[in-house]
């Protein structure tokens, strides 16, 4: 079970589900293994085999905490979001105090378009009074030097310094951080490094690994450093030390691009964003504080790859391929509801869609099902899986049109599509990860590709789809507008980010203490 286990937590999940396979034939009743089975085959695709090993586990322990966020994360992956909520339910009610169970079913619910806001930050504020009353009476008064023209002091804290969307999107920045008043500290919770994680690491003052560290001992250790700002790269994802954070070991904390709501925490005191994320007048829905970078609020790094862009297929095939290369879980019954009128509106387009799930036969048939239901026949559907890295920026080139997902915009498939020339439609929302496509087309000055409700997303797709040669001379120059905007000018976001930075540490400044920077001018 052991050997499984550390094998799962290296990736190396073949290996590990033949650990438990092994374990099993000698202790078939082994409700662990047969939960650790499942995750093992998750993570390899195999989404209806893991969720069979999962209810076997179930079968023999009901009140198996790890079998019922197993299924609803495998559930969620497939887009079946209310059923992956209900499982997270099930585990909550086991275990009602358990900030790691609240964390997860947090992530998850951001998916699903049955929440509001306000009910998404009613969870979030519980999880934060859960895991900080016990804390708070033993925060301590900060004693960094109150000098807002010095030097200061940055952590980064994150589980995602490497190649992750994370990573990508930081690496510029940190190299032009690196060379501001500033000095970088990273704790990486990550079990494993990459080439990215090496290419980042001689930013850093200092560089500390604390995946197999205590929440008291890292707190602990940021104190000690003096970190004057702590910047949450995470929230709620997977890998993330909120709880380091609960603690208060800095002045000053930040939640910043990993996770794309509030964290629910009274001691994160900002949350960044710009004006289209986070809009003046909009009704609270962060604990923290919103600070504003003036233009972009992430920068792309564009890949190292030499491959053109090329002119829209539908030139060649006569007729117009819409497509979306995000996560599956982001394609919710609504979004089916909705591309599917598209394909209607749009006589012989089809909609291509990759995610790794899709490799699995089940899965496949599962979509194909899904859009059947609204009409839209298996010929009009093209599904793709898993490319490694340079073809899948290749598949770009079969898209005439990206479709944002919503309520939970795309990022990273975003930023890749503009730089592959394909322009992307949205859909506009009511929260920070429903703007997060919003923000991007309005930087590059594209606002007839954000739309305001459904129908309208519909109605745009058509219309843009319409006037083939438009998109033909969008597409030639989309990748220059692209990278020379301010999207993709690593040094003016690391200069927006650092005068942020130094407008935090001058507001604590005038109020040295335990930090409490919410709310003041």
């Amino acid at each position: 079970m052991q050997q499984g286990k550390w094998l799962a937590r290296y990736k190396r999940h073949i290996e590990a589900l033949a650990c438990y396979d092994q374990l099993l034939a000698i202790q078939p009743g082994n409700y662990k293994a047969h939960s650790h089975r499942g995750e093992a085959l998750v993570a390899l695709g195999r989404h209806a085999d893991g969720l069979d090993a999962y209810r076997r586990a179930l079968t023999l322990k009901p009140d198996h905490v790890g079998a019922h966020v197993g299924i609803g994360d495998a559930l969620r992956d497939l887009g079946q979001h209310e059923a992956a909520i209900a499982a997270f339910d099930r585990a909550i009610a086991i275990f009602p105090d358990n900030p790691d169970l609240l964390s997860g079913a947090l992530f998850n619910i951001n998916y699903s378009g049955s929440f509001t806001p306000a009910e998404i930050l009613a969870r979030h504020r519980h999880y934060g009074e859960l895991v900080e009353i016990p804390l708070r009476a033993n925060w301590q008064v900060h004693t960094n030097t109150p000098d807002p023209a010095r030097p200061i002091r940055v952590g980064f804290v994150s589980g995602d310094l490497r190649r992750h969307p994370v990573g990508y999107f930081m690496e510029n920045v940190f190299h032009e951080l690196a060379k501001a008043p500033l000095e970088l500290y990273a704790y990486a919770n990550q079990p494993q490094d990459d080439d990215l994680t090496a290419r980042i690491r001689p930013c850093f003052k200092c560089w500390r690994d604390i995946f197999d560290h205590t929440d008291d001992s890292v707190a602990t250790q940021i104190r000690a450093d003096g970190i004057d700002i702590l910047v949450d790269l995470s929230g709620h994802t997977g890998n993330h030390r909120l709880k380091v954070f609960a603690r208060k070991p800095a002045p000053v904390q930040v939640t910043y691009l990993g996770y794309f709501a509030s964290t629910g925490l009274s001691a994160m005191d900002y949350i960044l964003g710009n004006r289209w994320l986070m809009p003046d007048g909009d009704p609270e829905q962060y604990t923290e504080r919103p600070y504003r970078l003036p233009d972009a609020h992430l920068c792309f790094t564009p890949p190292s790859l030499d491959i053109a862009v090329k002119p829209p297929p539908a030139l060649a095939n006569g007729y117009v391929t819409f497509g979306n290369f995000n996560a599956l879980a982001k394609m919710t019954d609504n979004v089916v509801a909705c591309w599917a009128d598209i394909l209607h509106a749009v006589p012989d387009s089809r909609l291509l869609l990759k995610s790794p799930p899709l490799d699995a036969t089940d899965v496949r048939e599962q979509v194909l099902q899904r859009f059947a239901v609204h009409g839209i026949a298996d010929d009009r559907l093209l599904l793709e899986g898993r490319s490694d890295y340079a073809n899948y920026f290749a598949c770009y080139h079969k898209l005439d049109i990206a479709l944002d997902p919503f309520p939970y915009n795309g990022g990273t498939t975003t930023a890749d599509a503009l730089w592959m020339g394909v322009p992307v439609l949205t859909l506009q929302g009511d929260r920070y990860v429903a703007r997060m496509g919003t923000s991007i087309l309005k930087i590059l000055d594209l606002p007839e590709w954000v739309a305001s409700s459904q129908d309208d997303y519909v109605a745009r797709a058509a219309r843009l789809a319409a006037d083939v040669q438009a998109l033909a001379t969008l597409r030639a120059g989309l990748r220059e507008r692209f990278v020379t905007s301010p999207l993709c000018d690593a040094p003016r976001f690391a200069a927006n980010l650092e005068r942020a930075f130094r407008e935090m540490w001058q507001a604590w400044c005038t109020k040295p203490g335990f930090g409490f920077t919410r709310g003041e001018p």
